[in-house]
């Protein structure tokens, strides 16, 4: 693969990078300080200018500083309607594989940030790559803010200017959130798909029989799977599958007919949509059975992406969500799907519990960008559903 200008080399796909490997051997201690550049000794050669136009400068890192994480830790994200922190921003940075930071400060002092995610991606058999937005944060003062929303434009497209090879540029933005897919409209982005939430919760989970972690020898089979039930999908990857071996499988008579990857999140909610989410938060937290769902000071919950089950028993995937919030002691989980796909429909014929009350109206775009791409790369970029990492939503 060529070499992006500005922004280093881009790893190659594959069902589990050395790069995710080693990370696994890695404490958290020695996670974090990996991602913020304590045990590269080159660490400050990474950093570069992008664009210095006096009182703003945009730089690049790799590394996630102490004054980075704290920047994205108190920031909100969601739209005004729903609002909330992400208690693990600290942990989450030293599990993106690939990443960069693109930091824009005015008069010295940090206002806003990107910072992306960069993978290889299978559409319809089509391969490329891939940079996911995961933050765009920003914390603007008044006498900021002007140069916030110029400069914020200038920022992402310097990173699509950047790339020279056949990529696609991604981010997933609520849909109530206008501001961002305003801004995003007008350098170039496109709506590619609506993206839906599911919420699920039992006071009593249960661990159904035949349900597992998997194994070391399972990987492949695993892997095998995931790729056929999302042969149609774009923007396929496998980043944070089989990591932490958090991969839940259901066997049946010796043999596995259907699994997920969990990832576990916790969230503080500052705000719910409407009246009665407004009396929610206030209550919630003191009423005992119902803390255990859904706890806006500290909210916990379960997430899952790389799921496969027989085409005709989507209560397979009800069994795996129910045994993994058994085997995790937690009450709560949410999907993201393309509400396009199969599954999404399929879920909501089932009991789903209190939770989904609560997040079954949340909706949000993917918008994307392409470039170097023919037309017939499109075609099967724009085709079919798209695939749904649910790391990238904690």
């Amino acid at each position: 693969m060529g070499k992006p200008s500005g922004f280093g080399t881009f790893k190659s796909i594959n069902t589990m990078s050395s790069a995710a490997r080693n990370i696994d051997q890695l404490s958290s201690s020695d996670r974090l300080q990996n991602s913020t550049g304590k045990l590269q000794g080159n660490a400050h050669l990474q950093k570069k200018v992008l664009l210095s136009e006096e009182p703003v400068e945009i730089v690049r890192e790799h590394f996630f500083s102490p004054e980075i994480i704290r920047f994205l830790e108190r920031t909100t994200l969601g739209t005004e309607e729903t609002l909330y922190r992400n208690e693990a921003i600290q942990e989450r940075v030293t599990q993106i594989e690939d990443p960069v930071i693109a930091i824009l400060s005015v008069h010295g002092e940090m206002a806003a940030m990107v910072v992306i995610e960069r993978r290889r991606v299978i559409n319809n058999g089509f391969e490329c790559k891939a940079y996911y937005f995961r933050y765009l944060a920003s914390d603007v003062t008044f006498r900021n803010r002007r140069y916030v929303g110029k400069y914020g434009r200038k920022l992402m497209q310097l990173i699509v200017e950047a790339e020279k090879d056949k990529a696609v540029f991604y981010s997933y933005v609520e849909s109530k959130n206008f501001r961002s897919i305003n801004f995003q409209k007008k350098i170039g982005f496109e709506e590619r798909s609506k993206i839906r939430a599911l919420g699920f919760s039992r006071f009593r989970p249960t661990l159904h029989k035949g349900v597992r972690f998997a194994k070391p020898e399972d990987r492949d089979a695993i892997v095998e799977q995931v790729k056929h039930h999302h042969s149609d999908y774009a923007l396929l990857h496998f980043s944070h599958l089989l990591k932490d071996d958090n991969y839940l499988i259901l066997e049946e008579n010796g043999e596995i007919v259907a699994g997920l990857q969990i990832h576990e999140a916790a969230w503080v909610v500052e705000r719910i949509p409407d009246k009665l989410g407004s009396l929610a938060l206030k209550v919630l937290p003191y009423v005992p059975f119902l803390r255990k769902l859904i706890n806006p000071k500290h909210f916990q919950f379960l997430t899952f992406e790389g799921s496969f089950y027989r085409r005709d028993q989507p209560d397979q995937i009800i069994h795996l969500i129910e045994s993994a919030l058994a085997i995790k002691g937690l009450h709560s989980a949410i999907f993201w799907l393309d509400s396009e796909v199969a599954l999404y429909k399929e879920l909501q014929n089932y009991q789903l519990g209190l939770l989904n009350y609560f997040v079954r109206s949340t909706e949000a775009d993917c918008l994307l960008i392409s470039k170097n791409i023919s037309s017939e790369e499109r075609d099967k970029i724009y085709s079919g559903p798209i695939y749904l990492s649910t790391f990238d939503f904690i």
